[in-house]
């Protein structure tokens, strides 16, 4: 059993699912020419990514809780030269890992394939994949336990508890690879979390605490 004493959110919901992590870093290499004198003699790079980043984008399914977010791109020098490198990195949210897994084939698809192609020189640009970042999920089926005593001890003492899926992540994610019970969210909360403004609400810690001790109780029943 596992209970993580992250923030509550705002409102107290628990957490009752975790989104797992994995940024990528997809670098284009292309051929460098005058975009004036000579543009023929080039691969593009810049363009080559751009594709691909619409691409990997067109992955994202809601419904699944599957996100690809293209959040940084950077590539070539001047204008007047046909782009020869150029890097994206993404972010990707998932919580299934068949759903991972599905999306990073499909990914390495992208990056295998090409849209850009040079008749002349016979040749496309060509691009690699890293993993920079890998967090594993934790789904809903570790929580389901012990959300279900929390909901017991809430009602033990008077208070109604929610519980809630969130795109982040907590130390939750790697002890899920245990296959131990988990929940998460269970320390005093407030609102603005990893902001300016982000506060905690002073009398939370107290009903935090009550609840944290009626949930030890039904645990240990």
């Amino acid at each position: 059993t596992g209970l993580v004493f992250e923030p509550g959110l705002p409102g107290g919901a628990v957490v009752t699912s975790h989104s797992g992590v994995r940024w990528l870093t997809l670098a284009v290499q292309g051929k460098a020419a005058h975009a004036g004198l000579e543009p023929e003699k080039g691969l593009n790079a810049c363009v080559e990514l751009s594709h691909k980043a619409v691409e990997i984008a067109k992955l994202t399914d809601y419904a699944k809780k599957l996100t690809l977010n293209v959040g940084v791109i950077a590539g070539g020098t001047k204008p007047n030269v046909v782009c020869e490198r150029a890097e994206a990195r993404i972010d990707m949210r998932f919580v299934e890992r068949e759903d991972e897994t599905a999306a990073l084939k499909k990914i390495q698809d992208i990056t295998d394939g090409h849209t850009v192609y040079n008749d002349l020189l016979e040749a496309a640009p060509t691009a690699t994949l890293e993993t920079v970042v890998a967090i594993p999920s934790m789904p809903g089926s570790h929580t389901e336990r012990l959300f279900g005593l929390l909901e017991t001890a809430g009602e033990s003492i008077g208070q109604k508890v929610a519980g809630s899926h969130v795109g982040f992540t907590s130390d939750a994610n790697h002890l899920a690879d245990t296959g131990m019970d988990l929940l998460v969210g269970l320390g005093p909360y407030g609102e603005g979390m990893h902001t300016e403004s982000e506060f905690l609400t002073v009398s939370t810690f107290d009903e935090r605490l009550e609840l944290t001790e009626a949930l030890i109780e039904e645990i240990l029943k």
